[in-house]
């Protein structure tokens, strides 16, 4: 793939993944704007039903219903205005000051009880369990140390130092999970990211290893494959006009656009030759149908250069393709830090003397009579046995009509 459809593939699949992210933390967002609602709200209801029974409620009941509108304000908020990185900052604050002004009214009037004490340590815990769920280390990390303040301003004057130690260092184990839990989400979506943009460049050999990692490095395999080799035409005379990086930044748009085709039809591209490309089909998921793929992707090409010329400025660009079917020997090459997924054999050497053959030919494509016996249901035009340099007998070729 070219060096600027790799670009492109990185930061379509970092956006994506960003995307994703907010979303789902969008999503925890109204779960906890829902829960702290649920929760003023039911709390209020408990006051106004001792009210109701002539009885004081420990807290007053306007004061109630102001937090749950405030509730209600944030769950609002969430729903109807874009999701930014202030969340993770201002929503807690505000939960700092409604917990406090929850439990601070009702541990006044009621007194420090030791279940008062202990619902405002859960209350403090649950608190600082929030931050984690916002997928970012500075949100768990922030929650936790207002978490930690809450607790010291509700007990500090009313719990023993190390009651206070104790709680203290729990909500802290709870902020540290929090952080490590960020982190891991943060890493998870990365190796997503990866597997992605592997799967776009080598789609095939992606899902073999994601099946059986140690699978790529084994002793390389004898298969049944589809070959396809491409040579731009007319190319180096073009770009003799024109400046080096002008013609980098063309070849990444005509390559670019080629692997595309061979991707769509489920093939991977083995390497690219300057303006060349050896495409391979049936390597890493074996199957009968690698010939019918490869002249599917042929028709693809072609569809994808006459689209470039269409829009390109400057001369017709033609090309050469040579499709051949044979055995060759897949696997990786090279060792250490460096491995690359390739094939070899005697049937890469004919595909790519086939594609040389089409200039002699006239013909943008030739394909071997290996391929075309694989796909009776295509019309090809027999151009008789023909001499391939390196072969002692020569071999039926054929040019796709259509």
């Amino acid at each position: 793939m070219s060096t600027t459809a790799l670009a492109s593939n990185r930061s379509e699949l970092a956006a994506a993944m960003r995307d994703a992210l907010n979303r789902e933390a969008r999503r925890n967002e109204l779960r906890i704007a829902l829960v702290r609602l649920s929760s003023y709200s039911l709390v209020l209801a408990l006051d106004v039903m001792l009210w109701l029974r002539g009885l004081r409620p420990p807290t007053n009941i306007f004061g109630g219903a102001l937090w749950v509108l405030l509730s209600g304000a944030l769950l609002l908020a969430t729903m109807r205005l874009p999701y930014g990185r202030v969340y993770w900052f201002i929503v807690p604050v505000v939960d700092f000051f409604l917990i406090d002004g929850m439990l601070g009214s009702r541990m006044a009037s009621m007194g420090v009880t030791t279940a008062m004490a202990a619902i405002a340590a859960l209350a403090c815990g649950l608190f600082a369990a929030t931050g984690g769920i916002r997928f970012d280390r500075r949100a768990a990390a922030w929650t936790t140390a207002l978490a930690v303040v809450l607790l010291v301003r509700l007990l500090g004057d009313h719990a023993s130092r190390v009651h206070l130690l104790y709680s203290g260092v729990a909500i802290a184990a709870i902020g540290m999970l929090n952080v490590w839990l960020a982190d891991q989400v943060r890493r998870a979506m990365e190796a997503t990211r990866g597997q992605l943009l592997l799967d776009r460049l080598l789609p095939g050999v992606a899902r073999a290893a994601l099946k059986d990692p140690l699978s790529l490095l084994e002793a390389p395999r004898s298969i049944e494959v589809t070959l396809l080799v491409t040579d731009l035409r007319g190319f180096t005379s073009l770009s003799e006009h024109m400046e080096p990086a002008d013609v980098f930044e063309m070849l990444n748009h005509l390559q670019g656009a080629l692997a595309e085709a061979v991707h769509a039809c489920g093939g991977i591209v083995d390497k690219f030759m300057g303006d060349g490309m050896l495409a391979v089909f049936g390597a890493t998921e074996p199957g009968h149908d690698h010939a019918r793929r490869a002249i599917e992707a042929v028709r693809r090409i072609r569809a994808a250069l006459d689209e470039q010329n269409r829009v390109r400025a400057g001369g017709r660009l033609r090309i050469g393709i040579g499709v051949h079917s044979g055995t060759v020997v897949a696997g990786c090459l090279g060792g250490g830090s460096r491995l690359e997924f390739t094939v070899i054999g005697d049937a890469v050497n004919t595909t790519s003397r086939l594609e040389a053959m089409t200039k002699e030919k006239g013909v943008d494509v030739l394909v071997s009579e290996e391929t075309a016996t694989r796909v009776p249901e295509v019309t090809f035009e027999d151009l008789g046995v023909a001499p391939v340099r390196g072969r002692q007998q020569g071999i039926r070729i054929f040019t796709l009509t259509a």
